[in-house]
């Protein structure tokens, strides 16, 4: 389990990864979130404040996200002529929908943390003081599911997210991710 708090998005909020001369991301960036992905790793983002840049892409990474009440969050990339290169456009669009992402990503307007809930964004938002918390909380809730079990649980959610040609093919996948639950062999 991981846990981020306030201070890291904090550190990160208002920047955009470095990129070299040709405008290309720097790696040192990408590993990192790419690394948020993976079926044995369940993270949880506790944000509070404002909350933009990088660190809205770092954040949209974490497989769930508690919000503080006064949390605010911005996608600025696009209306600072930059392209968010953290895969944060991809996130943004499969948790809100493309419609809601195109419009959040071309005006940055900001979403406070009751709407953030409402579109996907967030799991939960709770008062300031609640935040840390919350989050241990949710943290602990998740820890007790069978570690196997949740391995695969969220490597077929991740497989689902992309368009399937069947149901056959959902259905193929559950069927490999319960054989290979059953063998002891996680994701």
């Amino acid at each position: 389990m991981v846990l981020f708090a306030p201070e890291l998005f904090a550190a990160v909020s208002g920047l955009s990864p470095p990129t070299d001369a040709g405008g290309r991301v720097l790696h040192g960036w990408q590993d990192p979130v790419r690394r948020l992905d993976r079926a044995d790793l369940l993270t949880v983002a506790a944000l509070a404040g404002p909350v933009d840049g990088a660190a809205v892409e770092l954040a949209l990474a974490c497989d769930l996200r508690i919000l503080s009440l006064d949390a605010r969050l911005t996608v600025t990339d696009v209306v600072g002529g930059r392209v968010p290169a953290l895969g944060g456009l991809a996130r943004l669009r499969a948790l809100a929908g493309p419609s809601r992402a195109l419009e959040l990503a071309l005006t940055g307007r900001t979403v406070a943390a009751d709407e953030a809930v409402g579109l996907g964004l967030a799991t939960l938002a709770v008062p300031p003081g609640e935040l840390l918390d919350a989050a241990d909380d949710l943290a602990a809730a998740l820890l007790t599911a069978p570690r196997p079990a949740a391995v695969e649980a969220k490597a077929l959610l991740r497989s689902l997210e992309g368009p399937l040609e069947t149901e056959g093919e959902h259905l193929a996948a559950a069927a490999a991710a319960a054989r290979r639950l059953a063998a002891g062999e996680p994701g």
